[in-house]
């Protein structure tokens, strides 16, 4: 009966027991010599001894002192083996905390590579965040040199137009002014042919007064004149009394005649060079303004294809661009959903009942 008592004290005087979960809690452990409670007061798994002594070791150490029984050895062989389930329990309990601790730290070095992931996507996301406006700038502002180029040529075309229609204007006005003299021309020719029929002379020995050229009725009416000056001078021969009159006359009528034929010639020779210089300068001027037309059209295709590439060019840089940021913002979510999968283990512990 004294056995069983002793073996009943010293079962309460080794009550022992875990209750731990992460390292959040505080588990007790009672030694097997003097009873010291072992408490984890800490999420890192430091341990503090703290003495402890229960009201059945005082009562037990007088009759262990002085009488010794038969339970004694049973009772130390059960302490020793508490005692070496107390140590493995806290050398499983530190191996757990070491475990966790491992744990806590690739968790926190997998967040803080994350978290530069994150930074140099984002950093990357600015970049070209950047760029793209640069880009968006770079076409508004190629955008607008077109347009003002364009408009600038379109000008230049109006302008070149205008000049065309001033030179055909200019030749217009030339042509009648041509019509004109060639009406009078013709007029004197007329007049020669029919003296030509009066008079019953040819002129001219190789050609028609009909198909004579302009500039020979000069020479024909000089020959007509020094004809009529022939005939003059004959009939004042034979005519006395009125030669002093004709002689008058002849003067007169070849004073103005020759002034008018001077003047008729030098007004046609003026003319006629007048309208081969403005002929030829408004022929010169108008192939210039029809080539440079021909150039700015050529050079106004040439901007618009250019602008048309460099516009379908920034279109593929863009489309790449996008697709590399939803691939990046995929693998990023990829991450963040493998991130918040990971779950963290549960530790074993080994309850143990009083």
């Amino acid at each position: 009966m004294e056995s069983k008592a002793c073996e009943s004290k010293s079962e309460d005087l080794l009550p022992s027991g875990i209750a731990s979960k992460g390292g959040s809690s505080s588990p007790f452990f009672v030694t097997s010599t003097h009873g010291t409670i072992i408490e984890n007061t800490s999420s890192t798994g430091t341990l503090t001894q703290m003495p402890f002594f229960p009201k059945y070791e005082v009562e037990l150490d007088s009759p262990r002192k002085s009488t010794p029984y038969p339970g004694k050895e049973h009772i130390e062989r059960v302490l020793e083996e508490y005692s070496h389930q107390v140590k493995d329990l806290q050398r499983r309990l530190n191996e757990s905390n070491e475990l966790h601790e491992k744990q806590k730290f690739y968790l926190r070095q997998s967040v803080i590579d994350l978290q530069t992931k994150l930074q140099e996507m984002q950093m990357e996301r600015d970049a070209m965040a950047d760029i793209r406006r640069r880009e968006s700038q770079s076409q508004e502002e190629s955008r607008n040199q077109l347009q003002n180029t364009v408009r600038e040529l379109e000008a230049a075309k109006c302008l070149k137009e205008d000049m065309l229609k001033d030179s055909s204007t200019q030749i217009e006005q030339l042509r009648k002014m041509m019509l004109s003299h060639e009406g009078v021309l013709q007029e004197i020719r007329s007049i020669l042919v029919d003296f030509e029929e009066a008079s019953g002379k040819k002129i001219c020995e190789h050609d028609s007064m009909s198909t004579m050229h302009f500039r020979s009725l000069g020479s024909a009416i000089s020959k007509i004149l020094r004809e009529l000056d022939t005939e003059i001078s004959f009939l004042k021969g034979r005519i006395f009394p009125v030669e002093d009159q004709l002689e008058t006359l002849k003067s007169e009528s070849q004073n103005k005649i020759e002034l008018l034929l001077q003047q008729h010639q030098d007004r046609i020779e003026q003319l006629i060079s007048e309208h081969e210089v403005e002929i030829t300068g408004l022929t010169e001027k108008a192939s210039s303004a029809r080539s440079q037309a021909n150039s700015v059209q050529s050079q106004l295709e040439i901007i618009q294809e250019q602008a048309r590439n460099q516009n379908s060019m920034y279109m593929r840089q863009l489309s790449d661009l996008e697709s590399t940021v939803s691939q990046l913002r995929s693998e990023l979510r990829e991450s963040k959903r493998m991130y918040e999968d990971k779950e963290p283990p549960e530790f074993p512990f080994t309850n143990l009942d009083q």
